[in-house]
């Protein structure tokens, strides 16, 4: 089962997601996605109140607005540092070597 975050009717409801769309709606009273999180709720009961989705809803980003910034590390192991060199997508990476997929230092965005 996934969760989303979704635009329907004008505001932001969670969603479950199942074949790429969503499908049902919980409660509005489940609040947002970060609060469901961050109070760790159980989705036994969430699940039972939802409502099914009757109108297009278009998938947002799951969390918003974070409370904080969030740091992101790329390449941070030797196997997705060389799988990304190969993709034709790094172009910090030296093509003809191997190990010049690995970087020196982290990479943080």
């Amino acid at each position: 089962m996934k969760l989303a975050t979704v635009e329907i009717g004008g505001g932001g409801r969670v969603a479950v997601v199942e074949e790429g769309r969503a499908t049902r709606l919980l409660p509005e009273s489940a609040g947002s996605l970060l609060d469901i999180v961050e109070r760790q709720t159980s989705l036994g009961g969430l699940l039972k109140d939802a409502t099914s989705v009757w109108g297009p809803a278009r998938i947002a980003a799951p969390i918003g607005r974070p409370r904080r910034n969030i740091f992101c590390v790329g390449k941070n192991y030797h196997e997705h540092a060389q799988e990304f060199a190969k993709s034709g997508f790094d172009s910090s990476a030296a093509p003809d070597a191997p190990t010049g997929a690995i970087p020196e230092a982290p990479i943080v965005f």
